[in-house]
């Protein structure tokens, strides 16, 4: 997974990496990236559709960039069965999303949660 995302980054992370403490592996990176970010609850719907869009397309990009590509290509084949399936597992992972946060917001107005708000 680390040499991927180092091959897809134009400037990798310079801690990104791995360790095996005994048996078990550590992803390793940088903690806070201190880079921009666009507020995406302040975009309207035309925006959101541009930025995903954007992204979409800078994805594609940077897998076109790394060794598996070819590879990628030739599982995917010619057919949108693919496409689909991404599409289906987006949904039902924003489906989930949005019930964990149901549920998170309820534990919090039971008490179940501390909470300190305004941060």
């Amino acid at each position: 997974m680390v040499e991927y995302q180092q091959a897809l980054q134009t400037v990798s992370d310079p801690l990104l990496g791995w360790t095996t403490v005994g048996r078990h592996q550590y992803y390793v990176r940088q903690f806070r990236d201190m880079k921009g970010t666009v507020a995406l609850d302040a975009l309207d719907d035309d925006a959101l559709d541009d930025y995903a869009a954007v992204l979409g397309h800078l994805l594609a990009k940077g897998h076109a960039r790394t060794s598996g590509a070819s590879m990628i290509a030739g599982y995917a084949g010619g057919s949108d069965n693919l496409d689909q399936a991404f599409c289906r597992f987006a949904r039902a992972y924003a489906d989930q999303t949005e019930a964990d946060h149901a549920t998170l917001v309820k534990a919090v107005e039971r008490g179940k949660l501390p909470v300190e708000r305004g941060v």
